[in-house]
């Protein structure tokens, strides 16, 4: 069995290679940039931290380097229990029901009596979950958690629909169906754990990335092409396409399009990556030739003729606040659901840990019992192999 060191902030070495990016932060697993080797695992000391940028407090330089950005998943499966899934999932169905109120009446009363149905199920299958770790009866407490997983599943089953029904019909819907989908795996995942079923958990991650990243992509590329996200400069002298502006900084865009498509990592330059993005149909850019008028001055990024000037400057102004607000607000989504399916997959990653090692589950969660985490002002641990690792 290999060691592990467990310990209440990042050491130096690790921000070094952060810093140089050596090293690069893959949900809750750092890893080494080049060789995917596995150098230490991250897990939160206080589950119920609403905001990612609170973590690491004893080091902001740190959090900043780790890029934490909000995901309704900790760090560590062994952080999100099941009344932390059920206070994730109370949310999610809030915003969805904000939604719904959006939609045509007719529809909104007919799907939200169903929804109403499928949370409600899911919700009782998490407190079944919960009680079933509470029992003392080994019988009982299988029992219980089976008829859970079986709830867990169906959730699954209706969630990944309803994902690929609001891609197609409503996207406005489909992050929310997607983070249910999520949270019902990682229920499901749990019960498994909690039973010492190891290697039924790493069945149900390998799966779960699979569906939710085939899922995720489509959704993002549905969100990337529906609107332009930047546009094509044309050259002052008459030349190629030399640039592009967007509202939202390019190597946000570019980082997105890498997450889609990995070949594209091997472009350095975060123009060219968007330009090859656009080429193969991720995304979706406002074109603009210089033959196409006279050049005589400047709105915004646009260049116009004397006689459009006054008027198109009015205009252009009010459209591209309304898309620059709906253009920040997309990318922000699609920001929070990477950093969701990378913590999923870290998920992955860990539990193939303790399935390596020939742990069980609960041995894997006393690493720094609570007494020992309370005498650290800080919210997360990192656990270290003393020997860096592939899976």
């Amino acid at each position: 069995m290999k060691e592990f060191q467990t310990i209440f902030q990042i050491p130096d070495w690790i921000v070094q290679g952060l810093e140089s990016l050596e090293y690069v932060r893959i949900g809750g697993v750092i890893r080494d940039a080049k060789t995917k080797q596995i150098i230490a695992m991250l897990r939160e000391i206080t589950p119920d931290i609403s905001q990612a940028s609170k973590l690491l407090t004893q080091a902001g330089s740190v959090a900043s380097l780790l890029n934490l950005g909000v995901s309704i998943l900790n760090l560590g499966i062994t952080v999100i229990g099941f009344s932390l899934v059920l206070k994730r999932l109370k949310e999610i169905e809030q915003g969805l029901e904000e939604d719904l109120n959006s939609i045509e009446e007719s529809i909104n009363s007919l799907h939200r009596k169903f929804d109403i149905s499928v949370y409600a199920n899911f919700g009782a299958a998490l407190e079944l979950a919960s009680d079933a770790t509470t029992m003392l009866q080994v019988n009982n407490r299988k029992n219980f958690a089976t008829l859970a997983i079986s709830r867990f599943l169906e959730a699954q089953h209706i969630y990944s629909k309803y994902v690929e029904i609001s891609i197609k019909e409503n996207i406005s819907l489909a992050d929310k169906y997607i983070l249910s989908l999520v949270l019902a795996y990682v229920a499901r995942v749990r019960c498994y754990l909690e039973l010492e079923e190891i290697n039924n958990a790493v069945f149900c991650l390998q799966e779960g990335t699979k569906i939710l990243r085939h899922s995720i992509q489509q959704y993002i590329k549905s969100l990337l092409t529906s609107q332009p996200i930047a546009r094509e400069l044309p050259s002052f002298q008459g030349g190629p396409i030399i640039d592009l502006y967007s509202p939202v900084e390019l190597y946000r865009l570019s980082n997105i399009c890498k997450w889609l498509e990995p070949e594209l990592n091997c472009i350095l330059n975060e123009k060219f990556i968007l330009f090859e993005a656009q080429r193969i149909k991720l995304v979706k850019f406002l074109q603009y030739e210089r033959n196409d008028f006279p050049i005589i001055g400047y709105c915004g990024a646009f260049l116009y003729t004397e006689e459009k000037v006054e008027k198109k400057e009015c205009d252009f102004t009010k459209k591209e606040e309304n898309n620059l607000y709906n253009l920040f607000k997309v990318v922000k989504i699609i920001e929070q659901t990477i950093e969701t399916y990378n913590r999923f997959e870290a998920y992955l990653l860990e539990v193939q840990v303790i399935q390596e090692q020939g742990m069980s589950f609960q041995k894997w969660l006393q690493f720094a019992s609570h007494t020992e985490a309370q005498q650290h002002p800080i919210e997360t641990m990192c656990i270290i192999q003393l020997q860096p690792f592939n899976l």
